[in-house]
């Protein structure tokens, strides 16, 4: 760096061993310089307050007190060569000032140095610009670099490069085979591609060689949630706990986890944990009003649910099931605007529009929903729900006409759903369909015989057919 500053490198790693005769030589070539400089100190004091200026300032940054995980550094120098600067500066000032060279021509000549220094000192700094340039650039002066290997990793994977950063991974770890940081940040690319048995793979060589990683045994915890074998999951993030009781996102996981497991009590204990040490953590209100809202603690649900929408209204999850709470309760309105807010966030998802249209339906808004149901059939034609929903909400509307396809197609999917024959059937009556109308509601009071709607559509339906065979029988006597 001191005689020419390019191809510098942000960190320099250990590991690399440094060969004796570099060590002898290096030692040999400071005690001639010592001794020549002290020798000539009496004509030339200025070389020795410089060169004691950079050993004295050198001591405390050689790396007998090891801070960091550099072998070296760049910035250690920049104080030590203050003093090789001084005797330069007076040496150079010296040597002119015994020959007749002229002042310009010296100014220039030094002018001239200091703009190609400062060129490629231009050039270096530029490297700076972020964290792929900067890392890129030092792999490529020190390859065998395995924390910069690891850290181009990170910042690829940041930069939405998974392939590249695949490879600086692999790398890292080709140079360093024991390096944990590395195996971690390989796992959680893996697991982010979906390939969550690999990730494990790589958690686990993490932890052989950082058993204490708390962060390493939560992601491994969250891999083994999301494949189902819940009772390691729980060992693993129970560690993580352990070994740093205040980690909120292993509290989180772990309330996922004993949640998947079937343990409720304990997930929302978690739960609570993981929003007293992480309260921003709109996700674990979400899930924890889940919880409460399937044990009937619909007040406690509401209130956590809100909470989750306060801080991420952009939650499509939050604002939906807000919604099909508030529409539960009877808040018809309130329940519409959080899901319409969900189907705005994800016009994508069929659920999305479902849950809307049943809410709008409930608001007797017949036409609104109608459409919801068509958008949701639209995202996905096979959704049983959908089909029977838009069915009902057709003949609400007064066309049971129309409604007819959509209930065979929901039956079809759902065939021992008592209540959808019976409303197949009330579409069949209003559509003048007499017998097939009556052949639903003995279907729908077969399944369900206390069903209290078929038995009264059925009673009507035979007293309509009753009456027009008795008005077919008038009609023949006539």
């Amino acid at each position: 760096m001191a005689i020419w500053p390019a191809d510098l490198a942000v960190l320099y790693p250990y590991g690399r061993q440094i060969p004796a005769w570099q060590v002898l030589g290096a030692a040999l070539i400071l005690v001639l310089v010592s001794a020549v400089v002290l020798r000539g100190g009496r004509r030339h004091p200025y070389a020795v307050v410089g060169w004691l200026w950079y050993l004295v300032t050198l001591v405390p940054v050689i790396g007998l007190v090891q801070i960091g995980s550099q072998a070296y550094a760049d910035r250690y120098t920049y104080v030590p060569l203050v003093g090789i600067f001084v005797a330069l500066a007076w040496g150079v000032a010296e040597r002119v000032g015994r020959r007749p060279i002229p002042a310009p021509a010296v100014g220039a000549a030094l002018a001239a140095i200091l703009g190609i220094y400062a060129a490629v000192a231009w050039a270096e700094v530029g490297r700076w610009h972020d964290g792929v340039t900067l890392l890129s650039h030092t792999v490529r002066v020190m390859r065998d670099n395995p924390i910069a290997q690891n850290n181009l990793g990170v910042a690829l994977g940041n930069a939405g490069e998974p392939e590249a950063a695949l490879e600086h991974f692999q790398a890292a770890l080709r140079s360093k085979p024991d390096y944990a940081h590395a195996h971690n940040n390989l796992g959680r690319l893996l697991w982010r591609q979906g390939r969550r048995e690999d990730a494990a793979a790589q958690y686990r060589l993490a932890l052989r060689d950082e058993p204490d990683s708390a962060e390493t045994h939560n992601n491994l915890g969250v891999v083994l949630t999301e494949v189902g074998r819940l009772d390691e999951a729980i060992e693993q993030l129970s560690a993580a706990i352990a070994l740093d009781p205040e980690f909120g996102g292993a509290y989180f996981n772990l309330g996922n986890a004993l949640r998947d497991s079937g343990q409720p009590e304990a997930a929302i204990a978690r739960y609570r944990e993981a929003i007293r040490i992480r309260p921003d953590n709109a996700q674990a209100y979400n899930n924890l009003g889940l919880l409460l809202w399937r044990q009937g603690r619909r007040e406690d649900a509401l209130q956590h649910f809100r909470a989750a929408v306060r801080l991420a209204a952009d939650s499509t999850e939050a604002q939906n099931n807000l919604g099909l709470l508030l529409a539960q309760m009877g808040e018809t309105d309130a329940a519409i605007e959080h899901l319409r807010e969900a189907v705005r966030l994800t016009p994508e998802h069929a659920d999305t529009h479902l849950h809307l249209g049943n809410a709008l339906r409930t608001a007797d808004r017949l036409g609104e929903a109608i459409a919801e149901y068509e958008a949701a059939l639209r995202l996905d034609p096979a959704a049983p729900d959908v089909q029977a929903q838009l069915a009902t909400a057709l003949t609400l509307a007064g066309r049971s006409a129309d409604a007819l396809p959509y209930f065979e197609r929901g039956l079809a999917q759902r065939p021992d759903d008592a209540q959808l024959h019976n409303d197949y059937g009330v579409a069949l009556m209003a559509s003048d369909q007499l017998e097939p109308a009556i052949r639903q509601f003995h279907e729908a009071l077969r399944l369900e015989p206390a069903l209290p709607d078929a038995q009264v559509n059925l009673d009507f339906a035979r007293s309509v057919q009753n009456d027009a065979s008795t008005a077919r029988h008038i009609g023949e006597l006539r």
